[in-house]
């Protein structure tokens, strides 16, 4: 199962509000739900953000709203009971027709009860890309050096007239895990792409962290 399977197919999945969270995640109240949804809404890639890897190039947010069940590989499981809440955003090429640059851009945050937790969900990170990369052209590498410990993975896949590379990037950052993937044809997009985006949520992440709010 690919990491981000609805980023690889390319089409959008509705969110249903009520499987927001995996089953036996933490259950803040309603307000601190709300809360922490508006924060974690705030931290992943936004729409300006793809200017800066991609300028001249129109995006359109297809999937942005809470992590579901659905989008969570079933290995993330273990660690379903300490994630206080995640979110997503997912955009596409506004020009269906588009063959240059990034054609899909995914951004996942996941805030965790503590560090150790989030941990634990980077390592379940590691275990799916080293099952995506299995078998196929896949390349697992540890680093860059971007929050306090990452690991990438670039997939390729086979196609007509062009193969699709895939770029991820997920990292954790205090309690926080989060994760970046772009798509595009063969020699469009390139690692460092990924990670030029993924410093941007680092950012964000690591005033979060820091903030109070989230000790």
């Amino acid at each position: 199962m690919c990491a981000a399977t609805a980023a690889c197919s390319q089409q959008p999945r509705p969110t249903a509000a009520s499987d927001a969270g995996p089953s036996g995640a933490v259950s803040p109240s309603d307000a601190e739900a709300s809360a922490l949804a508006a924060r974690l809404a705030s931290l992943v890639l936004q729409l300006d953000d793809l200017t800066v890897v991609s300028p001249g190039t129109p995006f359109t947010p297809f999937d942005v709203g809470p992590l579901a069940r659905a989008d969570l590989p079933p290995s993330f499981e273990e660690v379903s009971s300490r994630r206080l809440g995640g979110w997503k955003a997912r955009y596409k090429a506004s020009d269906p027709g588009a063959s240059r640059g990034i054609l899909v851009a995914e951004s996942r945050v996941e805030r965790f009860a503590d560090a150790e937790a989030a941990a634990t969900s980077l390592a379940a990170y590691r275990r799916q890309y080293e099952q995506d990369a299995a078998g196929t052209e896949g390349d697992i590498v540890e680093g860059p050096e971007i929050g306090d410990e990452a690991i990438r993975l670039t997939l390729m896949q086979p196609g007509t007239p062009e193969a699709v590379v895939f770029h991820s990037l997920a990292w954790r950052t205090g309690p926080f895990t989060a994760q970046v993937l772009i798509s595009g044809f063969e020699g469009e997009v390139d690692q460092d792409q990924a990670t030029e985006l993924a410093a941007l949520v680092e950012q964000r992440l690591r005033a979060a962290a820091n903030s109070r709010l989230e000790r």
